[in-house]
């Protein structure tokens, strides 16, 4: 009924690999690792930020400020912070945890107006916007900051 070659060699194996690939797409399944238990990161450890200069967290059911220094050197920072005084440092990150330059960084101040974060290299941060102060004294955000450590 069918006149069907079969064909080995290179190409039919490079073809029928292929054909698998294709028909595990969306499956979940890693090349390489069928029948092997991936192992699952360990989750963060977040550290609390001491926050200075008068703020605080904000407490809108999201979380206490902190960071966290991944495998990668990379650090992230998290919660939400209202009420302090932008000429003091909103927080002093330990050594460590500091960058190896002065970093300019987004963040989101009130009414999702964008304002900025600036980190020294000796931990102290402090907040800007372009309205003196009245957007993140109102409220900021650290969730999303994430930078490299030297």
């Amino acid at each position: 009924m069918f006149n069907l070659k079969i064909r080995s060699g290179p190409v039919a194996l490079a073809v029928a690999g292929l054909a698998l690939l294709m028909s595990m797409g969306g499956t979940g399944y890693a090349i390489g690792s069928a029948g092997h238990a991936q192992p699952v990161p360990a989750a963060p450890v977040w550290h609390a930020i001491d926050l200075t200069g008068g703020w605080q967290d904000a407490g809108f059911n999201t979380p206490t400020p902190a960071w966290w220094l991944d495998s990668n050197h990379v650090l992230h920072l998290r919660g939400d912070v209202i009420s302090g005084s932008l000429k003091a440092p909103v927080f002093t990150l330990p050594a460590g945890a500091r960058p190896g330059k002065v970093l300019f960084l987004p963040i989101y101040g009130a009414n999702a107006v964008d304002a900025g974060l600036t980190i020294r290299p000796t931990g102290k941060a402090f907040f800007r916007d372009d309205s003196s102060g009245a957007i993140v004294s109102q409220w900021a955000s650290l969730d999303g900051v994430s930078f490299p450590i030297p």
